[in-house]
């Protein structure tokens, strides 16, 4: 399924704060006069800040080490500062570190500690019930529209990934209307949850960025397919192109035994079609997931595109069973051998390799590489024989 990455919602912070020194300090803004004052009065911390807002984050960690083992310096300002510095190198874990139950998250800074934490639940992809709790506090503490607006984004995320999709449609509606910048692109995530189709609809008019566009028949079939509408949602997918996820929902749990058996002959098609390319590894997944059993024909297949676009392993275990098929060729024994000797097994690789006999050019790379196989294997005086017939 297509997932709402979290790096839109890092694009989104970004572009909130484009061209000042906000972005440092994982975008979160800070400019409450307590914590100015509390900064410029420690010379330590100043030169933390000034390396923050040059983005070199680590540095201002490195400089507010001291500050931290020593009880009398470590203010909250000081705290909320290295809390910022670690997101700025994305060390979530440290940012929690730093903050949770600390008392004044609630009352100091206008909750941009809030924020902070939503921001780690959400990159880390943990505990969102407490990131959407962290992200509504951040909301409701704001104390400039633009910090709102951002927080609301957070909000809306962390609803969107508890699956409460209809207060997460109304919260990215909420943060459509505050940045008006970055309209369209809320307006998608905010389609992306909506059950309706023609409410969707609606949605998708008031798009006109000709990139958010493009983006409406993705969005369309993600949220046919988190509504429940599996077949709509791989017509969908079908006409963007996307085959693996097409695949994937006519294989879902209301296909019978005869359109299973039909699906499944497709998807050994467009493998066979499409052999190597990024596609036919994605189908091959499907497959593979579907149907855990496959023919030694289909195994073959697979083996084959997988011997181009990976992976190893799957490539590996195809040919194991696919060269037991008429299809099978003195090619595809020596692509055989030869991603056992990719995948280092070189005790394996001679004994496959010795079966391809003819023709004669295939049969002399086998036998260049059944003597690497050996020479990789430890086994010097045979890898010199098997070279020495190579070169007769």
């Amino acid at each position: 399924m297509l997932r709402i990455s979290l790096c839109f919602l890092v694009a989104i912070l970004a572009a909130c704060r484009e061209g000042s020194a906000e972005n440092a300090g994982g975008d979160v803004a800070l400019h409450e006069k307590s914590y100015v004052r509390a900064i410029a009065a420690d010379t330590t911390l100043a030169a933390a800040q000034r390396a923050l807002d040059a983005g070199h984050a680590w540095r201002a960690t490195r400089l507010l080490a001291p500050v931290l083992r020593d009880a009398a310096r470590r203010t909250p300002a000081a705290v909320m500062l290295a809390a910022r510095a670690a997101a700025g190198w994305e060390g979530w874990n440290e940012v929690d570190r730093l903050l949770r139950g600390q008392p004044w998250v609630a009352t100091e800074f206008a909750g941009a500690g809030y924020e902070l934490l939503a921001r780690s639940a959400l990159e880390q992809g943990k505990d969102t019930v407490a990131a959407a709790s962290y992200a509504d506090s951040a909301v409701r503490r704001a104390s400039d529209p633009r910090a709102r607006a951002t927080r609301t984004v957070l909000l809306a995320r962390a609803l969107d990934r508890l699956n409460q999709r209809d207060s997460a449609r109304a919260t990215y509606e909420r943060a459509s209307q505050q940045l008006p910048d970055l309209h369209d692109w809320l307006t998608l995530r905010a389609a992306g949850v909506t059950d309706d189709s023609a409410a969707r609809a609606r949605l998708f008019a008031t798009v006109r960025n000709g990139a958010a566009r493009e983006r409406i028949g993705w969005t369309d079939a993600l949220a046919r397919e988190r509504a429940g509408d599996l077949l709509g949602a791989a017509t969908r997918y079908e006409r963007l192109g996307a085959m693996a996820s097409a695949f994937r929902l006519r294989l879902g749990p209301t296909a019978d035994s005869s359109s299973r058996a039909a699906i499944r002959d497709s998807v050994v098609r467009y493998i066979q079609m499409k052999g190597g390319t990024a596609e036919a590894r994605l189908a091959v997944e499907v497959l593979d997931h579907a149907f855990p059993s496959l023919t030694p024909d289909e195994e073959l297949i697979v083996a084959r595109s997988a011997n181009v676009s990976g992976p190893v392993a799957r490539g590996l275990s195809g040919y194991a069973k696919g060269l037991a098929s008429p299809q099978a060729t003195a090619k595809d024994r020596l692509d055989y051998g030869e991603l056992l000797i990719k995948a280092g097994k070189y005790r394996e690789a001679p004994a496959v390799l010795q079966q391809v006999r003819a023709p004669d050019n295939l049969a002399a790379q086998a036998g260049y590489q059944r003597g690497r196989a050996l020479l990789l294997g430890g086994d010097g005086s045979a890898a010199r024989t098997a070279l020495r017939a190579v070169a007769e």
